[in-house]
């Protein structure tokens, strides 16, 4: 990595080579297999940081990425389910995904610990990695089930995937806000706003998984004397489950949730101990998928 400074900002720009070497024995079908490979990827980057004055910032970035399947997603081996007539399999197959990406954010920072930012990404996404359903006879797991129409479920590699989206954010502390007398409280805000799609083995378009069209989160905080405590509501639009058959979607969401933490005023040789205490799903939502 390098970083060259400007009378206007600066210029980092950098690379990574990650080599990636697997292997992968089990059985598929009643037949031993026994898959290696090996791949490296150079990942360059590019960042702009221009000071546009002292409180206003502009970043423009491009960056790539690589994404391995999981070990799950990579074994060369299934599980039968012989009551539902279900199989759900590795593929040691799989590619990795590969991604490369470019981002510009514009950033004020009002007072010394608030802000208001909003940014746009831009993705393109090779080899998406999803789980791909398919029909096959049962007798090829099980002898006594020949004849019978069996599901196979595995992941496999898709194409085309992009993604796009908007960003807002804001941070303000009250006592930029508002003056001293609420010194310690603040609220924070932001919204995503994103568009993405891939193709799979048979055309179809389908939305990336793990994606929603729209989140966002409001919290209230409050942090001094070593004390830190916040509430924060969050939202999110239907959503595929990374894990899941994109015909599978999570219905929206909706949670509140609760985090506290202290750290003790005392000193342990050095060392700084704190309490945490979280509370998920305040609002006792119930989550559905279809």
């Amino acid at each position: 990595m390098s970083t060259t400074e400007f009378e206007w900002g600066n210029v980092v720009v950098g690379a990574r080579l990650e080599q990636t070497d697997y292997r992968s024995k089990g059985t598929i079908e009643g037949n031993a297999i026994d898959v290696a490979d090996d791949f490296n990827n150079l990942l360059p980057s590019a960042h702009v940081n221009i000071n546009l004055s002292d409180d206003l910032k502009l970043r423009i970035s491009g960056s790539t990425g690589v994404n391995r399947p999981t070990y799950d997603e990579w074994r060369a081996a299934a599980s039968v389910n012989i009551a539902d007539q279900e199989v759900n399999g590795g593929n040691p197959y799989l590619e990795a995904e590969e991604a490369i990406g470019f981002d510009t954010a514009l950033e004020w920072y009002f007072a010394p610990a608030s802000i208001l930012s909003a940014g746009a990404f831009y993705r393109e996404i090779d080899n998406v990695i999803y789980v791909d359903s398919t029909s096959i006879d049962g007798g090829r797991y099980l002898p006594s089930a020949a004849g019978e129409t069996w599901t196979y479920n595995g992941a496999v590699n898709g194409d085309n995937g992009q993604m796009q989206g908007l960003e807002l954010n804001f941070v303000g502390h009250a006592i930029d806000l508002i003056g001293p007398a609420l010194n310690g409280f603040g609220v924070a805000a932001n919204v995503t706003l994103l568009n993405s799609e891939f193709e799979g083995l048979d055309g179809t378009q389908f939305d990336l998984p793990g994606t929603s069209d729209m989140i966002y989160n409001v919290s209230v905080f409050y942090e001094n004397y070593g004390f830190s405590a916040r509430v924060n509501y969050q939202y999110r639009d239907e959503w595929v489950s990374p894990i899941e058959d994109p015909n599978e979607v999570w219905g929206e969401q909706k949670r509140v949730d609760l985090s506290i933490s202290y750290e003790l005023p005392f000193d342990f040789n050095g060392a700084i101990l704190s309490l945490y205490f979280n509370a998920n799903n305040l609002s006792d939502e119930t989550d559905v998928r279809y």
